[in-house]
């Protein structure tokens, strides 16, 4: 029951790392305009008791942050706070799932299928054993978010500045990951330093490749229209890919307009972890960006780049027995990290030139006699 005499608890969030509610640059006024953070507390002792909730509420941003109804510091005693950002649910299902048995501390999160309901999952680290007179003044409680996921960009540049006489634009009609990608892991609040946890690799729990701009399109399709596309011009710069266009597969003609409205709208949020090879015509092959392409006036064209990494082990050290030695080993995405993956495409056009030599010396000509053969 309220306490008047004590002061009632408030939450806000660092302003460096904050969660957003799509995958996108987070900014404070991301998180301010979004759903927010949901906290749980718990009375702190040398055993908390993380299944009883002191405290279970949504922080949400109106003019300052709050959460519905009072909640004030216990007399004599302290508390443990595990806090995560809210995500919006897709398909109707949220992508978080508690478990049974620890129902506000441990939880499962799905990566979605399209990237365009991949979310940044942020998550804050517990803040253990706290009370009126060890947090900041107004009784705030701050936490720290973590990113726990891993971003992936892609840019676009080319050898070339944009030359209004001999124009060139370059339209990326498909950017996709190839490989196996594990879509589920799990997130255990009461660590003090955030992460998730990947589950291991399943046919129900993978995804063999994560499209940029959500599309089935591949190179050389010729069926649909309005399919989504980016398009830039000649560019030494390297400029982000999102959706800003879109073109006919039915009959092509390159795009002459560009819209800026999803330019925050550029990343995936996958999952860390290894990428797994994929399986075709049972034999492993090796993870791949592809991206299909076309410049002005040219045929449409894919590039695939491997996704991969070179290892090296051992030193060589005299500490050591080994020689160091380079190994090719697939990608691997790191928790927390963001990654710009940047295409470069030649514009310079293929040029001819000619010389003309003067005939041979006729004292140097061959002759050659063909005698006919009489049927």
């Amino acid at each position: 029951s309220p306490q008047t005499y004590e002061d009632p608890i408030s939450f806000e969030p660092y302003s460096g790392k904050i969660p957003v509610t799509k995958a996108k640059e987070a900014t404070l006024a991301t998180m301010q305009e979004g759903l927010g953070f949901h906290v749980t507390g718990f009375l702190h002792s040398d055993a908390t008791d993380y299944t009883a909730d002191y405290l279970d509420v949504d922080v949400t941003y109106t003019t300052s942050w709050g959460y519905n109804g009072v909640a004030y510091w216990p007399e004599g005693g302290s508390l443990d706070f595990v806090a995560y950002g809210l995500l919006n649910e897709v398909d109707n299902e949220s992508p978080i799932t508690f478990d049974n048995d620890d129902k506000f501390t441990a939880f499962t999160y799905k990566i979605p299928e399209d990237v365009a309901d991949q979310q940044d999952l942020v998550v804050s680290g517990l803040l253990a054993d706290k009370k009126a007179s060890n947090v900041e003044n107004g009784n705030v409680v701050k936490f720290q978010f973590e990113h726990v996921l891993s971003r992936v960009g892609f840019k676009v540049k080319t050898n070339n500045d944009y030359n209004a006489d001999q124009p060139v634009n370059v339209t990326i009609k498909q950017v996709t990951l190839n490989g196996t990608f594990v879509k589920t892991g799990k997130v255990d609040l009461k660590l003090t330093t955030p992460k998730i946890t990947p589950e291991a690799a399943t046919t129900d729990n993978t995804t063999t490749r994560y499209s940029l701009f959500d599309t089935a399109y591949s190179f050389g399709d010729t069926v649909g229209t309005d399919i989504p596309a980016f398009m830039t011009q000649d560019t030494k710069t390297a400029v982000q890919i999102y959706g800003n266009t879109s073109f006919n597969a039915t009959s092509y003609a390159e795009p002459t307009a560009t819209d800026d409205a999803n330019e925050d709208d550029c990343y995936m949020m996958i999952m860390p972890g290894k990428v797994g090879n994929l399986t075709v015509n049972d034999q492993p092959v090796t993870p791949y960006i592809e991206v299909v392409y076309q410049l002005t006036g040219a045929s449409e064209q894919v590039a695939r780049i491997p996704l991969t990494k070179t290892v090296t082990t051992g030193t060589g050290d005299e500490d050591t027995t080994k020689e160091a030695t380079t190994t090719t080993e697939n990608w691997t995405f790191e928790p927390g990290r963001a990654y710009e993956f940047i295409f470069t495409v030649s514009t310079t056009a293929i040029a001819f030139d000619v010389e003309m030599n003067t005939w041979s010396n006729p004292a140097e000509s061959h002759e050659s006699t063909l005698t006919p053969e009489i049927q």
